[in-house]
C-alpha cells in the first residue's frame, strides 16, 4: 500500500481532505482501533503516523515502517 499519512483513528473529513493536498491520506473508519499488526502493514510505506492514545507505537512498529518521519 502507497501511504504517505497513515491516520491511526477516524478523524474529521476536513482534516483528512487538508491532509491529503500533501499526499495519499489512509484513515482507519473505525470504530475499533488498528492492531499493531494492522499499523505495520499499513503503515510500511507512510510518511508519516497520526496515533492516539489507543495505538501502541514500540519499536516492533517502528522497524516495520521505516519511512515514518514524523
Amino acid at each position: 500500500m502507497n501511504t504517505d499519512v497513515l491516520i491511526a483513528q477516524p478523524i474529521d473529513n476536513d482534516v483528512a481532505e487538508m491532509l491529503s493536498r500533501h499526499g495519499k491520506v489512509t484513515v482507519n473508519p473505525g470504530p475499533n482501533p488498528y492492531s499493531t499488526e494492522e499499523l505495520k502493514v499499513l503503515g510500511q510505506d507512510a510518511k508519516a503516523l497520526m496515533a492516539f492514545m489507543t495505538e501502541q507505537i514500540d519499536d516492533d512498529v517502528l522497524s516495520a515502517t521505516p519511512s515514518l518521519r514524523i
